[in-house]
């Protein structure tokens, strides 16, 4: 069962090469969604609401202050986390 829910969440948050990067794998029949308090690697929490198959809004979190690469809708930004402060990702 658990890794039924980690290929989920891979389809929808996926985390490598320093990079986050939203709905990599989404199936068609999920166009529209949101997800709270996904985690992915370096500590990072993930909130985000998708409507069409595009991500509408994001906000992440960290217990560390740190800058991660975003992927999202098909732009890569950096995004400068402080540490327990919700900073919210501008989604085109």
């Amino acid at each position: 069962n658990e890794a039924a829910v980690a290929g989920i969440c891979e389809m929808l948050l996926q985390s490598y090469d320093g990079c986050l990067y939203f709905l990599p794998a989404l199936p068609d029949t999920w166009k529209d969604g949101n997800i709270s308090g996904i985690c992915a690697r370096g500590g990072v929490e993930a909130d985000f609401t998708w409507k069409d198959k595009q991500v509408t809004s994001a906000t992440l979190r960290s217990s560390i202050s740190q800058t991660v690469t975003v992927r999202i809708n098909g732009h890569t930004t950096q995004v400068h986390l402080t540490a327990n402060h919700p900073q919210n990702v501008y989604a085109d």
